[in-house]
């Protein structure tokens, strides 16, 4: 057989076709046909000719042989798909190639019958036979299942294509239960011959077809596909099949029935009740005769969704509560789910098959019985109470998978891998209101435990776990228990693997004490201070064992695992658990890890990183928490001391910068989190505690000039300790009500909360308090002025949080000015100047060296200057307001760059925190300032736009990416126009250059149309543009100035633009018609003048709009693109251009003529479409009925009719009712 010969041969055919098809002698489509035919007869002839019996069961067959048949079959199936991309099969004719398809079928179906029929091919050919024509294989279905279910060899991938395709081709036929009576058919003949069906049959790809098709049954035939199923299983059950077949052919049953449609809130058609009815008598009768396990299993299996169509209406599923699961009293659900369900978790069950289809039986039943539990007049004690008994009795035996976990972690772990396991975790919503906590617990618990290199329990199942109310509690006590055992595990496991270390034998005591009196508060905090006192002395007498690498244990990654379900919990739900306890738990993990990693393990400090970052998150939003969490880390120093040690030997940066942020955040959750009972005493202690670790850690580098984790963190707790000073007199602001309906009295903002004599009290006495802070923190920044302390990148952070903490000091300042004289307190003008010296040089010079969060600080003390400012005088110079604005754009760009280059982000902003930041310091400059620095704001975002103008033409634009380089102006010029409201003189300093900016964002949008990664330039102007349009008569324009803005849609959007990728084609597109539509709704006094720029811009968007649809957009595109353009057409019927409509309507017919935008997108246009129709007259109509005549013979005429008639019949109003 000639390899070679068989991979060209469609080739061949193809191009043979298509050169007779291009040449000016073109071939008669007889000789094309002819030429398909004799080369088709002769490959099909060698597929299909008999095998020996070896080879056809792919024994002795060489390496040539496999490539001479893989060959083959490729020539065969590439055939076939040229005849059906040339069009040169008919099934309504009856010639050559028809015939020839024919017999091949025909042979084909022949072939099934044989025993020395090739193994490999079949799937290839039979879906190419399929899309050649579905019709020829539907008499033949049993045969191409057996083919490919019984004696073909090729993938399963393969198979369970072809078997989709025609399960897809029979559902469109309206012949599943033909599909199903085939699927019956193969599975006896395999059973008396004693071969086995591929599990491709029972693929999830092909179920779900299977499943689809039943759904798209019509709803009379529903009776005959009951039927069907009924005969298949019934008849093979009988005949003895062997149980795969059985199984095999249950789950066929299963899914096909389970979704059998039928008619909502009708009752079932008495056809249908009847089969059901048959069914469960068959299979009643048949469960009597004590079956195997797994026969028992398959008969289950197959009742399951007719107990399900049988249950109905809400009246019908009362009587089947009340009734037995099988409508007789012989035998038992309860008492057959007992036999098959394995009795204990890791016991070997009779049939694991049997056992998921009686877990899925069982928990079906609950469902339904469940709704005799629930208090109903029409529903007796009786009733109740022994609904509640068999709820009872069929969860127990279900929950023999699950083991009990209450007597340690040495319980034997569930066979996760087993079908009734999945079957269980899959329908907890089923089940989960009515186990018991115990049980509840015990599931929790080992699916947290288990399995820890698979991750049995997912993301998405611990979120469903938060969500469901019932089941929280026990779910939060599972994940405390774990974390509390796995604690337990891993103190005893570093005992014994550092045994002359004394803090393990502390840590040990701790872990103890804390699970034996996890209820008491004050024993838990007297315990953690005596461990943090021995990890503070050990660390400082022996330091970190760098040496050792202790092997993270099962312990740990369970421990793992706990936390990263408890990250998990949102803040709404901690008043439903009790996070006191569950904060011990958090500060036991912290005790642990944070050992564990003094030991040499590696991973642990992530761990402790977690359990602080947890700790955090619960003081801050429950008091008893913040009591907890207060003890550990305002007590004394010896748990800041040990965090210090422990930091100075991590090797890596980032890591030091997250251990010690979520030190500081647990501190400053304490604080804020705390009872206003408790604040004046907490504070206090907070306040004595950070001045002891300045004067420790940050104030001795002064004279040495090195720096260490020790000042890092000290800096970090004095910001924090500004941070929270004031909520120094407020309640802490947290959900009260959790998930039932919010809280209504929760209200996040300080401008609500009521000034009083009290509260001045406090916080002036708290700043009053931190004058050693205040003293500490400016020695340091008078230090860094004069140069002691060289900036680099060890100390830029340390200097930034410095900074910040100045700039809350001052928002401390400015907060006690809205209280009585007494309480007014003020910061020292010299820390200030000195503060904001040192933001504005680092800003400006060492951008590079900082991190975003560093960045942000800076900028945030900045904006507290500029608020600080304004309430106490005096007010910026514009020279000053200048200077202030041009380092937050140069921040901004720099920041922005930044995020381009190193992080590849594609929307050219800054990180999330340092745009937020520069968001409110760049407001806090624009509000209240005068025009004139308002002026000169507008004419540098100009100059920014002319400068990228003038170097396009130049042909010389900057290193940087435009949109990286115009990022700072066009962020100012959208901070303008959003607070165009805000004052008198934002106002008048918009109306003097709104006309020049214009210019300049047309000249800037030509230029970014040009270059690559400047899509989201075209954009944002663009939306610049659309907002000034919006303004109206409150900034006006010339005429002149709109027909230019008229332009830009057509400039952004022509054939020569520059597109990133199809998501930027589509905003911008979207955009643009914002913009037309803003200019039509907005402009009408100038658009008389301005008409023809509109027909203009219209017409581009249109041929925009086509250009999308030949590139092949998706439909969603197609549909939000035109549907942007009929808002425009809206806009334009409503701006009074009357007879003009006509212009912009004869160009959307010539478009929509022939299918040009596609059937989406014209479906999307037609709401605008009316609305052109609504703004002509009938002598408009008139004429250009008449125009629309002259070409594409007639073609546009009659969609333009077609539009009418819809437009009279769905949309214009006409006066009756």
């Amino acid at each position: 057989m000639d390899v070679d010969a068989l991979r060209l041969a469609p080739w061949l055919l193809r191009a043979a076709i298509e050169v007779d098809a291009n040449a000016i002698n073109k071939a008669s489509p007889e000789d094309t046909k002819a030429l398909f035919v004799g080369l088709f007869e002769n490959i099909s002839h060698a597929f299909l000719a008999p095998m020996s019996s070896s080879k056809s069961r792919g024994k002795g067959r060489s390496e040539s042989d496999a490539t001479a048949n893989e060959a083959l079959t490729d020539a065969l199936s590439g055939s076939l798909r040229v005849a059906v991309d040339k069009k040169l099969y008919s099934p309504m004719d009856d010639g050559k190639v028809e015939n020839a398809v024919k017999m091949f079928i025909d042979g084909v179906a022949a072939s099934a019958m044989q025993d020395d029929v090739r193994a490999e091919g079949w799937s290839r050919v039979i879906c190419a036979s399929t899309a050649l024509d579905a019709r020829l294989i539907e008499p033949h279905a049993e045969a191409m299942l057996t083919l490919l279910l019984v004696k073909s060899n090729d993938d399963d991938s393969e198979r369970v294509a072809v078997v989709q395709t025609l399960t897809k081709t029979f559902a469109d036929m309206r012949r599943v239960p033909d599909l199903i009576r085939s699927l019956g058919q193969v599975f006896a003949k395999a059973n008396e011959e004693g071969k086995i069906v591929r599990d491709s049959v029972i693929s999830e790809g092909v179920l779900q077809g299977l499943q689809h098709a039943a759904a798209a049954v019509p709803l009379a035939q529903t009776p005959e596909l009951m039927i069907v199923c009924r005969e298949v299983l019934i008849g093979a059950y009988d005949a003895n099949a062997t149980d795969d077949i059985l199984d095999k052919l249950a789950r066929i049953v299963q899914n096909v029935l389970g979704t059998c449609p039928d008619n909502p809130g009708e009752p079932m058609m008495p056809a249908a009740k009847e089969c059901l009815d048959g069914f469960t008598d068959e299979i009643t009768k048949r469960l009597c005769d004590d079956p195997s396990p797994a026969r028992a299993g398959v008969l289950l299996r197959a009742y399951v969704p007719v107990a399900s169509l049988l249950r109905g209406l809400s009246e019908v599923a009362d009587a089947a509560a009340l009734q037995s699961y099988f409508k007789t009293d012989i035998i038992e659900l309860c008492d057959i789910v007992k036999k098959l369900v394995r009795q204990a978790p890791n016991a070997a069950p009779p049939c694991e098959k049997a056992e998921a289809a009686a877990i899925g039986s069982a928990i079906q039943r609950v469902k339904l019985v469940s709704r005799l539990r629930y208090p109903r007049e029409d529903v007796t004690p009786d009733e109740a109470a022994k609904a509640g008994k068999e709820i009872k009795n069929l969860l127990s035996v279900c929950f023999r998978l699950v083991p009990d976990t209450t007597g340690g972690a040495g319980y034997d772990a569930p066979d996760v891998k087993a079908e009734a396991w999945g079957v269980l975790t899959e329908a907890i919503q089923l089940w989960y209101e009515f186990a018991s906590d115990v049980q509840i617990m015990d599931y929790y618990r080992c699916r947290l435990e288990t399995d820890l290199q698979g991750g049995s329990l997912s993301e998405a199942e611990e979120e469903k776990f938060s969500e469901l109310i019932v089941t929280f509690k026990p779910w939060v006590r599972a994940i405390e228990s774990v974390i509390l055992r796995s604690a337990g595990e891993i103190a005893q496991e570093l005992s014994g693997a550092t045994a002359s270390n004394a803090l393990c034998d502390v840590l040990e005591d701790v872990v103890t004490d804390c699970v034996r009196s996890a209820r008491d508060p004050t024993g838990a905090r007297d315990t953690f201070g005596r461990f943090w006192g021995a990890a503070n002395s050990s660390l400082q007498k022996k330091g970190v064992d760098e040496k050792s690498n202790i092997v993270e244990t099962s312990a740990v990654k369970r421990l793992r695992r706990a936390l990263e379900a408890a990250e998990r919990i949102q803040s709404r739900a901690v008043v439903h658990m009790n996070a006191g306890s569950f904060s011990i738990a958090l500060q036991v993990s912290d005790c642990v890890t944070f050992t564990a990693a003094a030991c040499g393990m590696k991973s642990a400090m992530d761990l402790c990183v977690r359990s602080r970052s947890l700790a955090a998150f619960l003081a801050s939003n429950d008091e008893d928490a913040a009591s907890i969490g207060v003890s550990v880390t305002n007590s004394t120093l010896h748990y800041q001391e040990a965090t210090v040690q422990i930091a100075r030997t991590l090797p890596d940066a980032a890591d030091v910068a997250k251990f010690l942020a979520s030190t500081t955040a647990e501190f400053n959750s304490g604080l804020v989190g705390s009872a206003l009972s408790a604040k004046a005493s907490v504070y206090g202690r907070a306040v004595s505690l950070v001045e002891r670790l300045l004067e420790t850690h940050l104030i001795p580098i002064v004279d040495s000039g090195s720096v260490d984790a020790g000042a890092e963190l000290s800096a970090l707790l004095a910001e924090s300790a500004f941070v929270a000073g004031a909520m120094v007199h407020s309640d802490p602001l947290r959900e009260k009500f959790g998930w039932t309906e919010g809280n209504p009295d929760f209200v996040d903002d300080e401008a609500h909360t009521e000034i009083t004599d009290e509260r001045g009290e406090a916080l002036s006495g708290y700043w009053d308090t931190t004058a050693r802070v205040r003293e500490h923190v400016e020695t340091f920044l008078r230090a860094v002025e004069n140069g002691k302390i060289a900036i680099d990148a060890s100390s830029i952070e340390i200097v930034t949080t410095c900074v910040s903490a100045v700039g809350y000091a001052l928002g401390i300042s400015a907060t006690l000015l809205d209280f009585g004289e007494k309480f007014h307190r003020t910061l020292h003008p010299g820390c200030a100047q000195l503060a904001l010296s040192i933001a504005t040089k680092l800003l400006l010079q060492s951008a590079d060296a900082m991190s975003t969060h560093a960045a942000a600080r800076l900028v945030n003390y900045i904006g507290a200057a500029c608020d600080a400012l304004k309430q106490t005088g005096p007010q910026l110079t514009p020279d000053a307001h200048a200077s202030f604005v041009a380092i937050l754009m140069t921040t901004y760009t720099n920041g922005t760059r930044v995020a381009v280059e190193r992080e590849g982000v594609t929307n050219a902003m800054p990180s999330q925190q340092l745009c937020d930041a520069l968001d409110l310091t760049l407001q806090e400059l624009l509000i209240g300032t005068g025009k004139r620095p308002l002026n000169t704001l507008y004419a540098a975002c100009m100059d920014a736009f002319k400068t990228a103008d003038a170097e396009s033409r130049r042909d010389h634009l900057s290193t940087d990416r435009l949109d990286v380089s115009l990022s700072a102006p066009i962020w100012v010029l959208s901070h303008l126009i959003e607070t165009f409201y805000f004052s008198k003189a934002i106002r008048s300093a918009a109306q003097e250059n709104v006309e020049a900016l214009m210019d300049a964002c047309a000249r800037v949008l030509s230029v970014a149309t040009t270059v690559p990664n400047a899509s989201a330039v075209v954009e944002k102007v663009l939306g610049i543009v659309t907002e000034f349009s919006r303004l109206g008569a409150r900034c006006e324009m010339s005429t002149r100035c709109v027909s230019r803005l008229c332009q830009l849609p057509g400039v952004a959007c022509s054939p020569e633009a520059v597109v990133d990728d199809e998501a930027s084609s589509t905003t911008v597109f979207s955009q643009a018609c914002e913009l037309m539509g803003a200019i039509l709704k907005a402009r009408h006094d100038h658009l008389r003048r301005a008409v023809s720029s509109v027909t203009v811009a219209c017409s581009d968007l249109l041929a925009a709009l086509r250009r999308l649809k030949s590139r092949d957009a998706s439909d969603d595109v197609m549909n939000a693109c035109a549907s942007k353009l009929s808002y425009v057409y809206e806009a334009a019927e409503s701006s009074g251009l009357d007879r003009y409509c006509t212009h912009l309507l004869a160009d959307a017919i010539t478009a929509i003529t022939g299918g040009g935008v596609g059937p989406v997108a014209e479906s999307a246009l037609r709401p605008g479409l009316f609305a052109l129709l609504d703004a002509c007259g009938d002598r408009e109509l008139q004429q250009l009925h008449t125009a629309l005549g002259a070409g594409a013979g007639g073609a546009r005429r009659v969609v333009f009719t077609a539009l009418r008639e819809q437009h009279k019949l769905t949309h214009k109003f006409t006066g009756r009712v």
